[in-house]
């Protein structure tokens, strides 16, 4: 990515001033995100009971707009199997050197997943400070490999760009973010001028 003093640059050009109303409209148009962190922040103080990873796993696949997707995870892998291998990731997301790599293999080691957009929606919900979504459809419009390392390049962008529209005080209208702005919310406004243009 290329950020230079307006824009942000990742083959397609947005920008910085646009990136408040693009949040603000996905966040109208997905009005459930903010009840799924939650249920991410709820799962991790929790340390990952296997009944609420379930559940979880569930939210997680409604919100991505495919629940088929979780009921195949639940049926794929025993209830301990998904238990561990979101609280593996989530210590691979809580180190002080953050490895992303390792937390969306982890993930997508879950049979019926799918690597890497559903893996990496459901690391979006357990740490949105750290992870984005990285999906098919970001795919095709952005320059990173569709993987481990692509998304571990991907992530890094978008806290630098959050980063970025923090220090500019550029408005966040998800909650809970005190004026702060997540590698998840740029993955937002970025998906939400990709729909835009469809």
């Amino acid at each position: 990515m290329e950020l230079t003093g307006d824009a942000a640059r990742f083959g397609i050009t947005i920008p910085l001033d646009d990136f408040a109303s693009l949040a603000l409209r996905h966040s109208k148009t997905d009005i459930n995100t903010a009840g799924v962190e939650d249920e991410g922040r709820r799962l991790v103080r929790a340390d990952f009971p296997e009944n609420m990873c379930a559940e979880y796993v569930r939210s997680v696949s409604r919100w991505g707009g495919y629940s088929g997707v979780g009921g195949r995870v639940i049926k794929g892998n025993t209830p301990s199997a998904i238990s561990e291998a979101l609280r593996h990731a989530n210590v691979a997301l809580q180190t002080a050197s953050p490895d992303l790599e390792s937390a969306l293999r982890v993930v997508n080691r879950l049979k019926g997943l799918g690597t890497p957009s559903f893996a990496s929606k459901h690391l979006r919900f357990l740490a949105p400070r750290l992870c984005p979504v990285f999906d098919d459809y970001l795919r095709v419009l952005l320059p990173y490999s569709f993987g481990p390392r692509g998304y571990a390049a991907w992530a890094e962008d978008c806290s630098v760009l959050a980063a970025a529209l923090t220090r500019r005080r550029a408005v966040n209208p998800w909650p809970g973010r005190d004026g702060d702005w997540y590698a998840a919310d740029v993955e937002a406004a970025i998906y939400q001028w990709a729909r835009n243009r469809r």
